[in-house]
């Protein structure tokens, strides 16, 4: 089954990497490109400058052969705020006001300074009445319209601005072909690593439940990329250069990790009833590439921990295609923020 219509290119754009992957009318990663953000760009609060970033996405493109316009991008967890509600069927006027109301609280600004929108997750009966399970995300609108003014500088068409937790889901639903979806898959967590965050997302019932994003310590130890000055992921020719780590981590950084994986897991336990599970721990992102991290999170929290891409090779399945296991760690984001959900 292919995963869309049309081809369309694919961003996630951190403080340490751009990420560009050019998917195919056949759900193939076609071009891929993983690149340093150069110093002066992108921090942690937002875009620095724009014509700056608008410049260099315009050279990866140029260089590495990518045609075509129509994009979409995935946002970094630290702009997003996101939070699940139960509310009783309605209208759709009366249900945004309520959405409205009932995240306007977690706001630190206004909430005209926001584009807040939602998703109905699932359909709940509580005390006998049907209620709608609704995930509500709210993104600073200076933020948004910063990004589509890059993507804009660059020649490109913005078709969807996505979330890290709606990415995600999506992008693992797409691998696992013949197995059941993440709806039905229980409870599990994600934690993508990425250069200077963690970001960590429950599911359970296989429906978001909530995530954690912290900003990591890194010096002259932790790790990095191999990188020969022209980016990383595919040359011009198509063919796949290394983009594996060289991860010399030090204790202080694997200790943060654990920290605030188990630290996501207790708040967990102690919100769901009967403290059910967490079936399994799901690594993504470059910094999940660091050697024996699966391992030292496996003792560390006793639970099952496993790389996505060896995730898929373990369930043998997989529907992007033509991707090295590295790419697909890296990637899943911008690789999700391209999926439509009716296309799954």
């Amino acid at each position: 089954m292919g995963l869309r219509q049309k081809s369309i290119i694919g961003l996630d754009i951190g403080t340490g990497n751009i990420k560009l992957i050019k998917m195919d009318r056949k759900g193939s990663g076609e071009k891929c490109v993983i690149s340093y953000t150069p110093q002066g760009l992108v921090s942690n609060r937002g875009i620095i400058s724009e014509d700056l970033l608008a410049n260099e996405i315009t050279r990866l493109i140029r260089e590495h052969g990518i045609t075509g316009r129509r994009c979409s991008l995935c946002l970094s967890s630290q702009h997003v705020i996101s939070r699940t509600v139960f509310l009783p069927f309605m209208e759709k006027n009366m249900l945004l006001e309520n959405i409205r109301y009932d995240i306007e609280d977690f706001l630190p600004l206004d909430p005209d300074e926001y584009f807040i929108d939602y998703r109905i997750m699932k359909t709940v009966t509580i005390n006998g009445i049907k209620h709608w399970h609704v995930l509500i995300t709210a993104v600073l609108r200076n933020t948004i319209l910063s990004y589509i003014r890059v993507l804009n500088r660059a020649g490109l068409k913005p078709i969807y601005i996505d979330v890290p937790h709606n990415c995600l889901e999506k992008f693992i639903n797409s691998t696992i072909i013949g197995m059941e979806p993440v709806g039905n898959r229980g409870d599990f967590c994600i934690v993508d690593i990425g250069f200077t965050t963690i970001n960590i997302i429950l599911f359970s019932g296989g429906y978001y439940f909530v995530d954690n994003t912290a900003f990591l310590e890194r010096d002259s130890t932790t790790s990095d990329y191999q990188n020969d000055g022209n980016g990383l992921g595919r040359s011009q020719d198509n063919t796949i250069r290394d983009v594996t780590a060289t991860v010399n981590q030090n204790q202080r950084w694997l200790i943060q990790v654990e920290d605030e994986v188990t630290r996501t897991l207790r708040y967990y336990r102690n919100q769901i009833p009967g403290n059910a599970p967490i079936n399994e721990i799901i690594l993504l992102g470059g910094g999940s590439l660091t050697p024996n991290l699966a391992g030292y999170l496996r003792e560390s929290t006793g639970l099952p921990v496993t790389r996505f891409s060896s995730w898929v090779e373990k369930n043998r399945s997989g529907n992007i295609k033509d991707l090295s296991g590295e790419e697909l760690m890296i990637m899943g984001k911008a690789i999700g923020s391209t999926i439509r959900r009716d296309m799954l």
